[in-house]
């Protein structure tokens, strides 16, 4: 679940650079520097940095880093999409070869998480948190 958090605030940190960047570009640096983004950046990027460094320390570091980009990737994308207004593609064969592709990704980690969470779980454990052997 931290590793996860962590993702999903490095998504939070990646839209809200976003907007900076954005913003100073049009606007200019003084205003990317008084513009609430700023904090949304830097509060996003501390609370990410201490969920995904104490999920390393807790965890193992495979499903931990694939649990943390898979946040961060939804996020940005999301954010992307939602807050920008980002185009999935300028064709529609390229949208659609975008939402497919985001669809077998979805899939995917659908279909490997329980395996992945089986192999990653010590060996007495399984009883415990009501798993099939």
């Amino acid at each position: 679940m931290l590793a996860a958090a962590g993702g999903i605030l490095y998504g939070a940190a990646d839209v809200s650079i976003k907007a900076l960047t954005g913003l100073a570009s049009h606007h200019g640096l003084t205003a990317a520097l008084t513009s609430p983004w700023l904090i949304a950046t830097v509060v996003a990027s501390i609370g990410a940095f201490f969920c995904f460094q104490r999920a390393l320390q807790s965890g193992k570091p495979m499903p931990v880093i694939a649990l943390m980009t898979a946040g961060n990737n939804i996020v940005s994308i999301i954010g992307g999409l939602a807050v920008f207004g980002d185009p999935l593609g300028h064709r529609p064969a390229i949208v659609l070869a975008h939402v497919a592709a985001f669809v077998l990704i979805v899939v995917a980690a659908w279909l490997l998480a329980p395996a992945r969470a089986a192999a990653t779980v010590p060996g007495g454990a399984h009883s415990e948190l009501g798993l099939a052997h």
